[in-house]
């Protein structure tokens, strides 16, 4: 199964971000199409996220997200496009990468991010 489309971030290629990011482990859903499913947030920054999931959809797919970065805090919910993924392997889940392209919620990453 392997890498499909760009390649992740642990393959030794250069930081491509241009935002500051946080690890952020926090639960987080995903619908691609009709599919909505279970992700954990790995990082996030103003212009995307890491996210850890089952089976990440395909780069260039368009997902919907939606999670809460404080317990108490507001939903922010995000338009974003899959720029690279990984499917993991021996049962492992995969990892994928996104880029926002819309989002709710840019203050409360803009706090979260800066608090770290």
């Amino acid at each position: 199964m392997g890498n499909t489309g760009a390649q992740g971030p642990a393959a030794g290629r250069p930081e491509q971000r241009a935002s500051r990011r946080r690890v952020v482990p926090v639960r987080c859903w995903i619908v691609d199409g009709k599919v909505e499913r279970y992700a954990s947030l790995a990082d996030i920054s103003l212009d995307g996220a890491r996210l850890l999931t089952a089976s990440p959809p395909l780069v260039g797919t368009t997902v919907t997200m939606r999670f809460r970065l404080h317990c108490k805090g507001n939903e922010v919910s995000a338009e974003a496009r899959v720029v690279w993924r990984s499917e993991g392997f021996r049962g492992r889940g995969g990892v994928m990468g996104v880029e926002f392209i819309s989002l709710t919620g840019t203050d409360e990453i803009v706090a979260y991010v800066g608090e770290g």
